[in-house]
C-alpha cells in the first residue's frame, strides 16, 4: 500500500489533517455535481442522510444543502477527521442540522430504518469487513432507501487500479446483489463510478 493510501485509510495526525482538507479542495467541484444529480433522482422526501467515511467533511456540507431539511449525519473513524468535518460543517452544527459521529462502519450509532439515503465518497476500499458493513447499512436504511457508492475508477493497469477492490462495475454489481441491494443506476465519469443502489424488495 503506498503512502497516499495508507494515509487514506488511517487518516491520523498532521498528515491526516492535511489530507484531509486537500480532499476537501480537490473533490468539491465533482462532488457538488453528483451531490446535485442525488437531489434531482429525490422524489420522496428526505429525512435523513447518512455520509459513510466523512473525512474533510466536504461532501457533508454539500449534502446538507442539497437536503436543507434533512439531517445530514457524517461518520468517520478517525477523530482528527471528526474534527475537521466538524470544522468545515460548524454553522450547520451549531444549527443541529448536522450531526458528526466517530463511528466505525462496522458499528453504526444510528436506529434501525433512520436513514433516507447513505453516501460513501471514495471510501469503501477502505472498509474492513465487507458483509459487517453492508449488514450495517441495511439495518439503518429505510425501506425506501438508497445507497449511492461513488469510488474511483482507474484505468487497468495504473497503481490505483491495483488497489480497488472493484475492478469494473460487474463487480460492484455482483457484491451488491450478493448483499441483498439491487443497482438503480451506474454511471461512470471518467476516471469516478456513481452507484445508485437500494435494498432488494422481498415478494411476497
Amino acid at each position: 500500500m503506498s503512502t497516499e493510501q495508507q494515509i487514506g485509510a488511517k487518516p491520523v495526525g498532521f498528515m491526516g489533517l492535511l489530507a484531509g482538507r486537500l480532499m476537501n479542495l480537490i473533490h468539491r467541484n465533482q462532488y457538488r455535481s453528483i451531490v446535485n444529480e442525488i437531489g434531482k433522482n429525490t422524489n420522496a422526501p428526505v429525512k435523513a442522510v447518512l455520509d459513510i467515511g466523512c473525512g474533510g467533511g466536504i461532501a457533508v456540507k454539500l449534502l446538507a444543502g442539497q437536503f436543507a431539511d434533512a439531517t445530514i449525519y457524517g461518520i468517520d473513524h478517525a477523530a482528527e477527521m471528526v474534527q475537521l468535518s466538524m470544522k468545515t460543517n460548524r454553522r450547520a452544527v451549531n444549527e443541529g442540522r448536522v450531526k458528526i459521529l466517530q463511528n466505525s462502519i462496522d458499528q453504526l450509532e444510528l436506529a434501525d430504518n433512520s436513514i433516507d439515503v447513505a453516501t460513501a465518497f471514495d471510501t469503501i476500499n477502505f472498509w474492513p469487513d465487507y458483509d459487517v458493513a453492508m449488514r450495517e447499512i441495511k439495518r439503518v436504511l429505510a425501506p425506501a432507501g438508497r445507497l449511492i457508492i461513488v469510488n474511483g475508477y482507474p484505468a487497468e493497469g495504473s497503481k490505483w487500479y491495483e488497489f480497488v477492490t472493484f475492478k469494473n462495475d460487474k463487480a460492484y454489481e455482483a457484491f451488491l446483489n450478493q448483499h441483498g441491494f439491487q443497482v438503480d443506476q451506474i454511471e461512470i465519469q471518467g476516471h469516478t463510478i456513481v452507484i445508485e443502489a437500494s435494498v432488494k424488495k422481498i415478494l411476497s
